[in-house]
């Protein structure tokens, strides 16, 4: 609800209460006026008459205070549900500035970085998905990276040190390109990043430039840990 509805609902609500008011001491004061009976006695503008009219109607301003010091609770009420609704849109609309700015931040930064490579194409990255994942609370306000993140950041970088094991003979296998390229691709996938199947020296070539691309996001934008910091390859 936006401040210029919350206004007209609490102007409406005292219009109410001025009405209910108006009405009710009128309601009060003809019954106190019908019920004494002073409507049947003889028209008199004596001093006394005076008086004893308006002794009538003696419950009457104890009737208005009351109900005025209802209308003061209602009012002081409705001043703080108005001032928090004020501060929690106030907060909301702030939190939802820094995410956007934020996030236009990282798009930016993204496409600065890929159009400075020679393979790479922003077209084949889902910047929207990477900076959800590596910010999942940024809507809160909050940009500490989430933890889903981290996870397949690693599973990214277990991949390359298993290629690199198997390449340089540590492991009792061999190393398979095809088998390899299909594990790359899967895991940067996951942050959003496609890669297309290609020959191998050109795979190479492209997966390193995404590493990069990796890298430079997580140490000027993510501010990761050391141990996020994807490895160089060693096989080829």
């Amino acid at each position: 609800m936006n401040n210029k509805n919350e206004m007209s609902i609490l102007i409406l609500v005292l219009k109410i209460l001025a009405w209910v008011g108006g009405i009710t001491t009128s309601l009060i004061a003809i019954f106190y006026y019908l019920d004494s009976g002073y409507y049947e006695q003889d028209l008199c503008f004596e001093t006394k008459c005076i008086k004893a009219f308006f002794n009538i109607f003696y419950s009457i301003p104890e009737f208005v205070d009351f109900y005025l010091k209802v209308v003061v609770a209602v009012i002081t009420i409705l001043g703080v549900f108005y001032a928090l609704s004020n501060y929690l849109n106030s907060t909301t609309t702030s939190r939802l500035n820094v995410h956007l700015l934020h996030l236009n931040t990282f798009k930016d930064y993204v496409v600065s970085e890929v159009n400075k490579e020679v393979r790479l194409n922003s077209k084949s990255i889902d910047i929207l998905k990477w900076y959800n994942l590596a910010f999942p609370q940024s809507r809160d306000g909050s940009l500490k990276v989430g933890g889903e993140y981290i996870s397949n950041i690693k599973l990214i970088i277990n991949e390359i040190n298993n290629s690199n094991d198997i390449y340089q003979g540590n492991k009792l296998v061999e190393f398979q390109y095809n088998k390899h390229q299909s594990n790359i691709k899967l895991s940067l996938l996951s942050i959003g990043i496609m890669i297309d199947r290609m020959p191998k020296k050109d795979f190479f070539e492209v997966e390193n430039e995404v590493f990069k691309l990796i890298n430079k996001v997580n140490k000027e934008l993510c501010n990761v840990s050391a141990d996020l910091i994807v490895p160089m390859t060693k096989y080829r």
